[in-house]
């Protein structure tokens, strides 16, 4: 490993003399997704949006959280040295899944980023665009595959700023089968926020926006959940700069959608989740923030607030990650490889044993160096 190591970055030196640096925008460990999740039934009553975690509501899905060996995507945006916070916050993932028939497809996520400032107000892209999730928030994609086969796409995005308590929606009317998705924060969803610096997002969809299947027992179906956090500016000069996350499956928010991903996998399943006091389960404080409040007293979580929050955010070329307009509906919203409109098999390949940022950086140097671009398109 150490030969190859010296190898890459001597030709990033001898090549870097003539090309700028470019990110790879993201990395898998485990070399692909491979995620799947079996979603017990909850009973409708205990699925309530309060920032925390209930008894009987979810049922927590054990995640490799190794950034050696995760099936989890780090993104890092434009930026190679994000990585870093990017590993830091996979450590504190938290995923919780179940379903039921009132509210759909329900998931909790629970996380600490590092860092974030949230100057990005909402509506400040088109339809409205999801710009705020460069310094904070959730993005969900969900289909009835396990790639984006089938249109039409769901695509959507929360966040709240925690200081002024506003809720953040953003989407570019990519809205699935129904066209006219609009959850309402408290009910459908809910963003919280910990005193420790933790952040949890609770959400539930109804499977008619994404599937037309059946939803019974064994109904399979394909979905994208991705955590971002960043201090990237409204006046910043390079979008997607200091930016950085962690997906859940394949197609979230600056992930490279060069290496034919996929979703993760869920299936619907009729053993019930045990338990069920509505309201939470007070017992366990690692599972609920200390203040679901908005706005902390924790200076490093804290974010900042700008003076002029309605200043545009710079447009972003972001590769192939965030869902393209309606004027090009078949292309879902990636530079994903297709071959007559199917997903080309994931590739089985695993990458190295290590996540060593230096490897990252020499790589996308030398990608750069060497004169290849990425396809970008516009939101």
């Amino acid at each position: 490993m150490k030969k190859i190591l010296s190898i890459i970055i001597s030709v990033v030196f001898v090549l870097s003399m003539t090309a700028a640096v470019v990110s790879a925008q993201s990395y898998n460990p485990n070399g692909g997704c491979d995620i799947t999740v079996t979603l017990k039934k909850a009973d409708p009553a205990n699925v309530v949006k309060d920032g925390i975690i209930g008894e009987g509501e979810y049922e927590k899905f054990d995640a490799d959280l190794s950034p050696d060996s995760t099936n989890l995507t780090l993104v890092f945006g434009n930026n190679a040295a994000m990585y870093t916070p990017a590993e830091e916050m996979l450590g504190t993932m938290e995923y919780y899944f179940s379903w039921d028939e009132v509210h759909g497809f329900n998931f909790a996520v629970k996380c600490t980023p590092p860092e974030y400032d949230q100057t990005i107000p909402v509506g400040t892209g088109e339809k409205p665009g999801d710009q705020f999730l460069c310094n904070l928030g959730l993005q969900v994609e969900c289909a009835p595959a396990e790639t984006r086969g089938e249109l039409p796409l769901f695509y959507y995005a929360i966040s709240r700023n925690a200081k002024t308590g506003e809720y953040m929606e953003g989407h570019y009317n990519q809205l699935g089968n129904t066209g006219s998705y609009d959850p309402n924060p408290g009910t459908d969803f809910e963003v919280a926020f910990g005193a420790d610096g933790s952040v949890i997002y609770e959400w539930s969809i109804p499977f008619a926006n994404f599937t037309t299947t059946e939803v019974a027992n064994g109904m399979r179906f394909g979905f994208t959940l991705c955590s971002v956090a960043g201090t990237d500016t409204p006046d910043g000069d390079e979008k997607n700069y200091n930016c950085y996350g962690v997906s859940f499956g394949e197609y979230g928010y600056m992930v490279d959608q060069r290496y034919a991903p996929s979703h993760a996998v869920a299936t619907l399943s009729d053993e019930q989740i045990a338990g069920g006091t509505t309201g939470g389960d007070t017992t366990n404080p690692g599972t609920q923030p200390d203040d679901t409040t908005p706005g902390t007293d924790n200076p490093g979580t804290d974010p900042v607030v700008t003076d002029d929050p309605g200043t545009d955010p710079v447009v972003t070329d972001n590769p192939g990650t965030d869902p393209v307009t309606p004027d090009n509906p078949t292309e879902g919203g990636s530079d994903n490889p297709t071959e007559n409109g199917n997903n080309v098999p994931s590739n089985n390949n695993k990458a190295p044993s290590t996540a060593d940022p230096i490897v990252i950086m020499a790589i996308a140097s030398a990608v750069s160096a060497c004169g290849f671009a990425v396809s970008k398109k516009r939101k």
